[in-house]
């Protein structure tokens, strides 16, 4: 587990052959150049610490499933006769079998309570569809709280899709 300081570009290079990877960290969208959207790392000696989807796309992992738990990360830009370019489909070029992205802004807290709701229904035995599903549900029925916000409202439970199979 890669935290705070730790997670710097270089370190989650070189994590790339776990079976799963979350990212909780800012992504940022370039709409004019998909590829050079970013996930935002801490920078090391050789890396600036910005991600880029190019630089994503020519990476290679092993895990089966991507969780990036950050603003808009599975926007992209298309382009005539190929898919979507995001960073939802760089780590899946890369070698995912899915990704678990965000469509636009996220609020934190209610974030960090559908994520931990997502991990205790995938560590029951859940596949990752039915994990997200039933951690979407769970703050739509009011399972779970966040104080402060209603968060059975679907800006707080809808942003997150699974993408692949």
């Amino acid at each position: 587990m890669l935290l705070g300081a730790s997670a710097t570009e270089g370190q989650v290079k070189a994590h790339l052959n776990a079976d799963l990877l979350h990212f909780a960290c800012h992504a940022f969208l370039n709409r004019d150049n998909p590829l050079e959207s970013y996930l935002l790392l801490e920078p090391d000696s050789a890396d600036d610490g910005h991600w880029t989807v190019s630089e994503i796309f020519g990476a290679q992992t092993q895990a089966q499933l991507v969780v990036l738990s950050a603003c808009r990360s599975g926007l992209g830009k298309r382009y005539r006769g190929d898919e979507i370019v995001s960073l939802s489909r760089a780590f899946m070029a890369a070698g995912s079998r899915q990704v678990i992205a965000s469509l636009w802004e996220v609020n934190d807290a209610s974030t960090l309570s559908l994520m931990e709701d997502f991990y205790r229904h995938l560590k029951a035995g859940g596949n990752p569809a039915l994990a997200l599903q039933q951690a979407q549900m769970d703050l739509i029925r009011g399972k779970i709280k966040v104080p402060g916000l209603r968060v059975n409202h679907p800006f707080y439970w809808a942003p997150f899709l699974l993408f692949g199979d």
